[in-house]
């Protein structure tokens, strides 16, 4: 599928809303991210528009895109996004695709070893608190040394949110001390 034009990523860039996602489409333009990591699909039609950004300025190389997202197992009544439907959605996008049911600890506990070197990694505001502290252990083995990791903001006015390396690696260390020491938590 051929990527997007100039007009619709200018369109991204500078109308989309909610106004945080133009940053993501900057990001994405500005380092020629290739493979991108989403914990909570937020929005699949940003989904969409990610991966469609990430091809047209990855310099020709095959954008790889995974997706960890609760589907059918979210709280509260059926899915809003069903594993199958995401899947039939993005897959005529032409990207490397992997879906991965679960939260974030459960899914990167599975994949972390196989996503070394993920350029961008974005946190849905809608990851689980507890389930994302305890995910942070295996994120610093996904970066590289010009990794971006973002964190969504609770209202879409607000900015996303970059973590450093350092807070990241922080983050991981709290874990590791908490799984070796389990009654200390």
């Amino acid at each position: 599928m051929p990527s997007i034009s100039r007009l619709k990523y200018l369109q991204l860039r500078f109308l989309a809303k909610p106004k945080c996602d133009r940053q993501i489409y900057k990001l994405i333009a500005a380092n020629r991210y290739r493979s991108i990591l989403e914990l909570g699909i937020h929005d699949i039609e940003r989904t969409r528009n990610l991966i469609q950004v990430a091809q047209k300025f990855g310099l020709g190389g095959e954008v790889k895109y995974t997706g960890v997202d609760l589907f059918e197992g979210r709280p509260g009544g059926p899915a809003e996004r069903p594993l199958k439907q995401v899947h039939q959605q993005l897959k005529p996008l032409g990207v490397k695709l992997q879906l991965v049911p679960g939260d974030p600890v459960q899914a990167l506990n599975r994949i972390a070893n196989a996503h070394t070197r993920t350029d961008l990694i974005i946190v849905s505001s809608e990851c689980d608190t507890a389930s994302l502290e305890q995910a942070w252990f295996y994120v610093p083995r996904m970066l590289h040394a010009s990794s971006t990791v973002l964190l969504q903001p609770d209202t879409p006015l607000e900015p996303f949110t970059s973590i450093s390396r350092l807070e990241i690696e922080r983050k991981a260390e709290r874990e590791t001390t908490r799984r070796r020491n389990p009654q200390a938590a």
